[in-house]
């Protein structure tokens, strides 16, 4: 399998997101199929054709893929926005459950890192509360 960090996969992306942008559908359709074929866990293809799924009215289809998506890196984006709001332990549980899917995903070891060692948060009114709820 090709990385999708190739000049070629990137290439390829780049195609199918101009075609999905111009509203050749089907031909982007084509691009994003052969692209995933050789690179089947490219995360922002994925994403990309899921979303093409959706414009060509195949929800199952877009459904299969952005799971896919999903699984192979967890929304460490939402841990984070989650963290910002202050609700770090649902975004540790969404690490954790990340983490069980790619146990060597570095971002997300660093982002629970940095999460578990936070120092306990002040208060408006002066006291203290433990970030993770512990």
């Amino acid at each position: 399998m090709n990385d999708p960090t190739s000049d070629d996969s990137l290439q390829r992306l780049a195609e199918a997101t101009r075609l999905h942008h111009a509203g050749r559908l089907d031909a982007a359709e084509e691009v994003y199929a052969a692209l995933l074929k050789s690179t089947p866990n490219d995360p922002i293809a994925l994403i990309n054709a899921g979303l093409l799924a959706v414009a060509r009215s195949d929800p199952a289809l877009a459904i299969e893929r952005l799971q896919r998506a999903i699984s192979i890196v967890p929304a460490n984006v939402v841990a984070l926005a989650l963290s910002a709001a202050d609700r770090a332990q649902e975004a540790l549980a969404l690490i954790e459950r990340g983490l069980r899917i790619q146990p060597q995903n570095r971002d997300l070891m660093d982002l629970r890192a940095t999460l578990v060692s936070s120092p306990a948060d002040s208060s408006e009114d002066g006291s203290h509360s433990d970030k993770l709820g512990a």
